[in-house]
C-alpha cells in the first residue's frame, strides 16, 4: 500500500473515507446519505424520472458507472470489458457518475433498473456482472476474430481501444474547415465564444457520418454549413476495438 487518505465532507449527515494504492484501486464508504424531501429535490426527482420514461420509450437502457471514490477494489481492464459485454450483450449503456453528480440523478436510475429487470429478469443486475467476470477468464485468449462477438457492430463508441484520428492531423482538419467555410457572412454577434466545438460520428471505413456542434447558441445557419462540410468526406483512421474496426465519436475545435 503505498499511501493512506482519509476524506470527511459533511453533507447533510453524509461521511467519507478513502484510499488508494499502486493499481488505481480507489476504496470508499459513504455512510447515511439522508434522503432529501424538499420541493426543489422532489421536482428535479421527477424530472429525472420523465427523462428516464422517455430514453425508455426510446429502447435506450442505462445503468451507473460511479467513478468517484468506491468501496469496491477495481479491476480497470475488466471494468472496460463490462462496459462493452453489456452494450454487446444487452443494449445496455453505462453512464458514468461521480462524487458531484446530482443525488436527484438516482432517480434516473431507479428507474432504468426497473425497466431492466422487467426485460430481463428481477436478479438480472445482480448476477449480470458475475457472468461477465466468468467470460473475462478466457477473453484475453482470444483472437480478434473470436473477440468480435463482444462488439456490436451497429453502436457508435466512445470508448476504444484506438480513437479515431485523422490522418493529416487535426490542425489540418481545421484549417480545411476554414477555407471552405467563410464564417464572416454569418451573423455571430449574439455568440461570444471565439469558435466552436463539433462532435462527429466516423463509421468503420473512417468516414464522417454525423456532425452536431455542441457549443451552446452557434448560429444554426454557421452549424449547417459546418455540418455540410464535413458529413460524408473521409480521410480517418477509424477506430479500433478488439482488433476491429467500429463506429465512433470523436470531435474537434475551430478558432475563428
Amino acid at each position: 500500500m503505498k499511501f493512506f487518505f482519509f476524506i470527511s465532507t459533511v453533507f447533510i449527515s453524509s461521511w467519507a473515507f478513502g484510499q488508494s494504492d499502486s493499481l488505481n484501486v480507489t476504496v470508499v464508504e459513504e455512510i447515511d446519505v439522508r434522503e432529501d424531501k424538499s420541493g426543489k429535490y422532489l421536482q428535479a426527482c421527477e424530472a429525472e424520472r420523465q427523462a428516464a420514461r422517455k430514453d425508455i420509450l426510446a429502447g435506450k437502457l442505462t445503468v451507473e458507472y460511479y467513478e468517484g471514490i468506491t468501496i469496491a477494489k477495481r479491476n480497470f481492464e475488466f471494468d472496460g470489458f463490462y462496459r462493452n459485454y453489456l452494450i454487446a450483450r444487452y443494449g445496455i449503456e453505462q453512464r458514468t457518475t461521480g462524487c458531484m453528480t446530482g443525488r436527484a440523478t438516482s432517480c434516473y436510475f431507479e428507474e432504468m433498473d426497473r425497466a431492466i429487470s422487467e426485460k430481463y429478469g428481477e436478479s438480472f443486475l445482480d448476477t449480470v456482472r458475475d457472468h461477465a467476470l466468468e467470460e473475462y477468464k478466457t477473453f484475453n485468449t482470444l483472437d480478434a476474430q473470436r473477440k468480435k462477438k463482444y462488439i456490436d457492430f451497429n453502436y457508435v463508441y466512445f470508448w476504444v481501444d484506438q480513437p479515431a484520428a485523422y490522418e493529416t492531423g487535426i490542425e489540418d482538419l481545421q484549417n480545411r474547415v476554414k477555407r471552405k467555410i467563410d464564417f464572416n457572412k454569418f451573423d455571430l454577434s449574439g455568440y461570444k465564444l471565439k469558435g466552436f466545438h463539433a462532435e462527429l460520428v466516423i463509421s468503420e471505413a473512417g468516414i464522417v457520418t454525423d456532425c452536431t456542434i455542441a457549443s451552446k447558441k452557434f448560429p444554426l445557419d454557421a452549424a449547417k454549413a459546418v455540418r455540410e462540410a464535413v458529413v460524408g468526406t473521409g480521410g480517418w483512421k477509424p477506430a479500433v476495438l478488439y482488433g476491429s474496426n467500429v463506429k465512433s465519436r470523436t470531435g474537434f475545435s475551430v478558432i475563428f
